[in-house]
């Protein structure tokens, strides 16, 4: 697993006829594709696709520091954050900053621990450590973030 895609994010750009990864949808989710003869005359889908792509370049450019720097809690931290909807952030593009945020998690910890460059028995390590210092809780279905700042501070490290 090399990305996490959200609504009206892009995948399968390159610039050959050839493609390097595959998709999995983990979520229900509506699939547009679109020929590039189509793309190349309409300049507002270039235009679109520009800004999605600037937008995944930054991200796996985080993803790399990730992978590269941060200790594995910063990593489950950083992931778990990573998850919060865009709807749920403030209007300034801050993370919440109140108690009680879920996070959906559509993905196994072996699907997160390959995400995350780590084993599985490390995030599950990882995770049940943040749930004893009540950082955390584990619902059906997902997380609830008992200490947003404990996360935003952690995940920017």
């Amino acid at each position: 697993i090399c990305e996490i895609l959200g609504p009206d994010e892009v995948f399968g750009i390159t610039p050959t006829s050839r493609y390097h990864s595959s998709a999995e949808a983990l979520t229900p989710v509506h699939v547009m594709g679109y020929d590039r003869s189509v793309v190349d005359r309409s300049l507002p889908l270039k235009l679109f696709l520009v800004e999605q792509l600037k937008a995944q370049v930054c991200g796996l450019h985080d993803h790399a520091l990730l992978l590269g720097r941060k200790s594995a809690v910063e990593r489950v931290a950083s992931f778990i954050l990573d998850l919060v909807p865009a709807d749920a952030q403030q209007s300034n593009g801050d993370r919440p900053v109140s108690g009680g945020g879920l996070v959906r998690v559509p993905m196994t910890r072996l699907e997160i621990a390959d995400y995350l460059g780590l084993t599985i028995e490390t995030v599950s390590r990882t995770i049940n450590h943040l749930q004893r210092d009540r950082r955390l809780i584990i619902v059906p279905g997902g997380i609830r973030i008992l200490t947003p700042n404990f996360f935003e501070d952690i995940s920017s490290e």
